[in-house]
């Protein structure tokens, strides 16, 4: 495996071979001072079928590298055996789209909820439709939209915060 400079990228391993192949030490070893395997090991990573962590590496050319684990199946592994070869620059395109809105969700999920009002989660909502308008729609209802729509149980629950609610629909 050359030195990469991404995001990130996957290692799919077998449960067989997992994190002891020579190639796998190799790699970790001599490009990320055996990171790969102390975490895989604090994690422990096996390699079974859908097993995966993600680790965050910041200034080693990767933000973050994913440990996605194939089981023991010759099935499996073979049929992963020719999946960088059979990538076509759309493949690789929905790839990353796909990968940059679960880390975006994540990040959502996981910001602290003074930081993260109602009025910043919908405007948000309103950025993504508007970058992605073929694909997305997004709605957002106010308080007195809310009122209307006689949205009672929401509006009872969303009075408890000192941030105005803001109701979002986001259609796919």
């Amino acid at each position: 495996m050359a030195h990469v400079s991404t995001p990130g990228f996957s290692v799919l391993l077998a449960s067989s071979s997992s994190c002891c192949s020579s190639g796998f030490k190799n790699y970790d070893w001599s490009h990320l001072s055996g990171l790969l395997s102390k975490e895989s090991s604090e994690e422990d990573f096996t390699g079974k079928t859908g097993q995966a962590i993600v680790l965050r590496l910041r200034g080693l050319g990767s933000k973050r590298i994913g440990l996605i684990g194939l089981g023991s199946t010759t099935s499996a592994i073979a049929s992963y055996r020719n999946l960088g070869e059979t990538l076509d620059d759309t493949k690789l395109k929905i790839a990353e789209v796909v990968r940059s809105g679960i880390i975006f969700g994540k990040e959502l999920v996981n910001a602290p909820t003074n930081v993260l009002i109602p009025g910043i989660l919908a405007g948000e909502a309103m950025r993504i439709a508007s970058e992605y308008i073929d694909v997305f729609t997004a709605t957002i209802l106010d308080v007195e939209q809310c009122k209307q729509l006689k949205m009672g149980s929401y509006l009872g629950v969303a009075a408890a915060s000192a941030n105005p609610p803001h109701f979002i629909h986001l259609c796919y």
